[in-house]
């Protein structure tokens, strides 16, 4: 019955638009839905809105959709795009893991979320060395699915991040020292385009899409399969340490002497956090550290972490990667709100204690004003992934062999509290903190125009970052697929190109 229907609405919809005469709203549209997909489509109180809402990680990203659309199959998600193509003033969200701090960019008020958490299908591919995934699987997911065999793919080291916001947004993975951005080693995206025509963006086919996704977020279409490169990833050394306060000096030197380009090593991957608890008026730090290379402890250039002292707990070991991606399972509490923003600059030991000395001056300016809230104030600084080859390109801005990867620090910025009524001027603050850090770098040289997209508070301009002739690629490719804007216009979300 339901397959009759759907047949029915695209037979209507195509020779008179207006037969089925839902009003031109989200709940005619929602009405239209539940006509073609009685079981897929839920609303307000139903278990399974409500379960979905929950699953968002914070808060502030749980908006309340007029109802929900669960679609199993990339026909269905064809047949969904069809049907809101005729609802042209009606606002709809995509969600793969809800894991974006960002507020609409993956859920919507009095529209639809298209919840994609159902197509979440691996299939590992020997013959071609590729693993085929669905949008809506975690990253958890896809290595207990590896490990065993002992390959892997690019992909989170946070196990509870979804596959398709991480991808599409570049995506920074255990390997990216060696390998670049995690996008870059999607070899195939299946894409639902704003007609409802399914196809396929590769090297060979569509090829100027296959670029723009690869760091376009959600501006094109919706992309129902990631076809990944897989390669050989036995267990290798990681882990992550917690330090007291009074190890800052001396990690902050270590981590200048580990970003000396001469000191370069593909294989090690760190993440440096410092971290601010308002309520407990408490300063630490940490480093999650890895060697991806199998059979070697560690590479000389994380040896020096590993004997920082005094350290309050130390996990390392030899693990497999989908040890470590569990071993941040779970970060999220969520009965928090978030408010993200990030920033990119050159290292050097100067901008390095600038940005420091401002992250302690912030969080002690903001206690007394936020520790009834609960306000948990952390930045985490990694390097940049290496830049894509011309033979393969991304959209995200940086020059074939600039090696960004030996030179360049992104910073991510994130304020977590409980208390709704601060919202308005917690996120004035952290615009104002990232924005110091901006003037920092600037005044030290060290300031660079890129912004990691996954990292980026919505308020700022990261297509800017990636450069006029980018954004004009990237403006071609949506108006060539997306020739209505769909997804400029009823796709509010995300980063806009115009």
């Amino acid at each position: 019955m339901a397959s009759l229907r759907r047949y029915l609405w695209l037979l209507l919809s195509l020779l008179a638009p207006d037969a089925l005469a839902f009003d031109n709203s989200s709940l005619g549209a929602c009405q239209a839905l539940s006509w073609i997909f009685p079981a897929q489509v839920s609303f307000p109180n139903d278990q399974v809105y409500e379960t979905s809402i929950q699953s968002y990680a914070f808060i502030g990203t749980r908006l309340r959709p007029t109802c929900l659309v669960t679609p199993k199959s990339t026909n269905d998600v064809a047949i969904a795009i069809k049907v809101l193509s005729n609802f042209d003033s009606v606002a709809f969200a995509v969600r793969s893991g809800g894991h974006n701090t960002n507020k609409g960019f993956a859920d919507v008020e009095d529209g639809i979320t298209i919840d994609l958490s159902a197509m979440n299908k691996l299939l590992l591919n020997p013959s071609s060395k590729t693993m085929s995934v669905g949008p809506g699987a975690r990253w958890q997911n896809v290595y207990d699915a590896l490990d065993p065999y002992n390959i892997s793919v690019q992909g989170g080291r946070n196990g509870h991040v979804g596959v398709g916001g991480y991808l599409l947004g570049g995506g920074i993975s255990f390997y990216s020292p060696q390998r670049g951005w995690a996008c870059d080693s999607v070899i195939n995206f299946e894409v639902v385009l704003s007609s409802g025509i399914i196809v396929n963006a590769n090297a060979t086919s569509n090829t100027d899409l296959f670029t723009a996704l690869k760091g376009g977020l959600n501006n094109f279409g919706i992309v129902t399969r990631f076809d990944l490169e897989t390669f050989e990833q036995g267990p290798m050394w990681g882990g992550v340490i917690f330090y007291s306060n009074s190890s800052d000096e001396e990690l902050l030197d270590t981590l200048s002497t580990f970003k000396d380009p001469q000191r370069f090593d593909p294989h090690a991957m760190l993440t440096f956090g410092f971290l601010y608890d308002t309520r407990m008026r408490s300063f630490s730090a940490d480093i999650a550290m890895y060697h991806t290379r199998p059979g070697e402890v560690h590479g000389s250039v994380l040896e020096s972490f590993a004997t920082i002292q005094p350290q309050v707990l130390n996990t390392l070991r030899i693990g497999s990667p989908g040890s470590f991606a569990g071993e941040k399972l779970s970060p999220v509490v969520k009965s928090f709100y978030m408010h993200w923003a990030t920033t990119t600059f050159s290292a050097s030991r100067t901008t390095l204690s600038r940005i420091h000395d401002a992250f302690k001056r912030t969080s002690l300016a903001l206690t007394d004003s936020y520790a009834a809230a609960n306000l948990t104030i952390a930045c985490s600084i990694q390097s940049v992934p290496a830049a894509a080859p011309a033979s393969n390109p991304n959209i995200l801005g940086y020059v074939p062999f600039s090696q960004p990867e030996k030179t360049l620090l992104n910073i991510g910025i994130a304020f977590q509290y409980e208390d709704p009524a601060a919202t308005d001027g917690l996120q004035a603050a952290t615009e104002m903190f990232a924005r110091e850090l901006d003037e920092i770098a600037t005044a030290d040289k060290s300031n660079d125009k890129h912004l990691y997209l996954n990292y980026a508070g919505s308020w700022q301009d990261v297509f800017s970052g990636y450069g006029s002739t980018n954004l004009e690629i990237m403006r071609r490719v949506s108006k060539k697929y997306d020739r209505n804007a769909m997804f400029q216009r009823q796709v509010r979300g995300g980063f806009k190109l115009y």
